[in-house]
């Protein structure tokens, strides 16, 4: 093997293995883009008072589920001193898009415990937080909101054990999120007063959504479904309570909120419904009369028995079947891209929410 071949595949070796460790106290404005990745976070990174951390679309955030203890750093309760977090006093832009992703994950591959705390926006920068077209998971609570209104939308939480986690005056402004596959909750609310929209939670273990007497929620125009233990605990009676039917017939609450399967593309779900659905054209597989069959496709062409692959399935995509289509918020500022009805979920909605 010649030397120059030698250092080439070093080279690539290296770039293979190549990450940038992050952790500590932020105290200027700092941005992390998606030639960084992977990022390992490896201990507690704070974001201080009046600094902001910004986070590129494509970012992938590793972290480390163990780590060294820093008694510089205030510590929340038990499970923040046993597991790493990221703690917002200041800002964090932290806005994917549609083809890139913000990732946030743990580094190992066991979901049954939490393997980080999550991220923690303590009298964060209403005007400037969001979390936009990202996903978070293996975390005690992905986001835990305090004393702020941060913006979060078009984000994934899933296998946390709380998904979003209000306190304290943390009136969160959730839109067009898949809340779901927590255990402990998709959402909590304590002495909280947010706004949720056009969002999908389902299949958590426990609770869907964890209210108390305190908190007055603003929460409408969204697919609740499928939650272990029950979709609502402890919220107001009228919400999920059949009152009437939406535009495309099916049963809502008086907020316009759903309580049905929401049929993702490729879900059990969306097979049934097409084997039940009759405008379907049958499978060539399927057909028992091959004679009459035959009749039927003499003439077509070789092309018309191998149609082309469709597009893949990007997760949590709404199937044609799924009653969230069209079934958001009508307002013309949180219309799809394409100028029709909001669709609740990850993909529905504009790219971008205004925060007006």
């Amino acid at each position: 093997m010649s030397l120059r071949l030698i250092q080439i595949i070093i080279v690539v070796c290296t770039a293979v293995l190549a990450e940038t460790d992050v952790g500590g106290i932020l105290t200027r404005d700092t941005r992390w883009n998606a030639d960084g990745n992977p990022y390992r976070l490896s201990e507690d990174l704070v974001v201080e008072r009046y600094v902001r951390l910004t986070i590129a679309p494509g970012c992938r955030i590793i972290v480390s589920s163990s780590r060294p203890v820093d008694t510089t750093i205030t510590q929340y309760d038990k499970m923040d001193m046993k597991y790493t977090s990221i703690k917002v006093y200041g800002t964090l832009i932290c806005v994917g898009n549609w083809n890139k992703r913000t990732v946030f994950s743990p580094d190992t591959a066991d979901v049954a415990l939490p393997a980080w705390y999550g991220i923690l926006l303590d009298g964060a920068d209403d005007q400037f937080t969001e979390i936009g077209h990202t996903d978070i998971t293996g975390a005690y609570n992905a986001v835990t909101i305090r004393r702020c209104s941060p913006l979060i939308h078009h984000t994934a939480l899933e296998r946390n054990h709380t998904g979003i986690f209000c306190m304290e005056h943390g009136s969160v402004r959730v839109y067009n999120c898949f809340i779901g596959y927590n255990t402990a909750a998709g959402i909590r609310f304590d002495g909280s007063n947010p706004v949720v929209r056009n969002s999908i939670i389902v299949f958590n273990r426990n609770n869907g959504v964890w209210c108390d007497s305190r908190s007055k929620i603003d929460f409408a125009y969204n697919c609740i479904f499928g939650n272990g233990d029950g979709d609502l605990l402890d919220c107001d009676p009228e919400i999920g309570l059949p009152a009437k039917k939406n535009k495309n017939g099916d049963s809502i609450d008086i907020f316009n909120n759903l309580r049905q399967n929401p049929v993702f593309t490729g879900s059990p779900a969306d097979s049934t419904s097409r084997l039940n659905d009759l405008s379907v054209p049958t499978d060539e597989v399927r057909i028992k009369n091959r004679a009459i069959a035959a009749i039927i496709h003499e003439g077509a062409e070789d092309t018309a028995k191998s149609p082309p692959s469709p597009p893949p399935v990007q997760r949590y995509e709404l199937s044609g079947y799924s009653p969230c289509r069209d079934a958001g918020d009508p307002s013309s500022k949180l219309k799809d891209t394409d100028g029709s009805r909001n669709d609740m979920g990850i993909y529905g909605g504009p790219a971008f929410i205004d925060r007006k």
